[in-house]
């Protein structure tokens, strides 16, 4: 069995550009996952994909026409395609963010805010999960109060998974940022009481 190769942010940033030299036309995507922490957080981790969450209808056929332009431009094997799962907040559309500091003629990128995408990332708490999400606070820190107040009211109680199970994977994110005597706090406020 092949491993996947994973890539990192110049890697990706050749492949995009490269990407939006073969579309047939303006384009926007929505990335997700690890490639959303490097392209709009300068995450220092790397991906084996760009997970796509929303594309412009009928545009995928030409995604895809490109994607394989820009892998024998590159020759890099990154694949590019639908999110297979991805969790997010209630009314994160209207917090999305335009990655900086990269110029396309034809493609915008677009990328949920830190706090969703910490979130999201939080929802499955595997260890790439949680070096994303390490990655993303040293670059740009996260505010203990917004994370929470989203966890709790946005995504906690909604998201497809079992709610203790994410109440502990967020007590592990409150350690990873915060500290012991926060991650304690939180485990006696959403753990304890169940």
């Amino acid at each position: 069995m092949r491993a996947l190769r994973r890539f990192d942010r110049p890697q990706a940033i050749s492949f995009l550009h490269a990407l939006d030299a073969s579309l047939k036309g303006d384009l926007e995507i929505f990335v997700v996952g690890g490639m959303a922490a490097i392209l709009g957080y300068n995450a220092s981790v790397v991906t084996a994909d760009i997970d796509v969450y929303a594309i412009e209808r009928g545009r995928a056929a030409d995604l895809a026409q490109a994607a394989q332009a820009a892998r024998e431009a590159t020759g890099l094997d990154l694949t590019i395609g639908a999110a297979t799962v991805a969790e997010l907040p209630y009314e994160y559309e209207a917090r999305t963010k335009v990655i900086r500091g990269v110029k396309f003629s034809k493609l915008t990128v677009t990328v949920p805010d830190k706090y969703d995408l910490v979130l999201s990332k939080t929802v499955r708490g595997w260890p790439h999960d949680l070096d994303a999400i390490r990655s993303i606070h040293e670059h740009h820190r996260c505010s203990e109060k917004t994370l929470v107040k989203r966890f709790e009211t946005e995504i906690w109680k909604i998201a497809n998974t079992n709610p203790t199970t994410f109440a502990q994977n967020m007590v592990a994110v409150m350690l990873l940022l915060y500290g012991r005597a926060r991650a304690q706090f939180y485990r006696g406020r959403w753990l304890d009481k169940t």
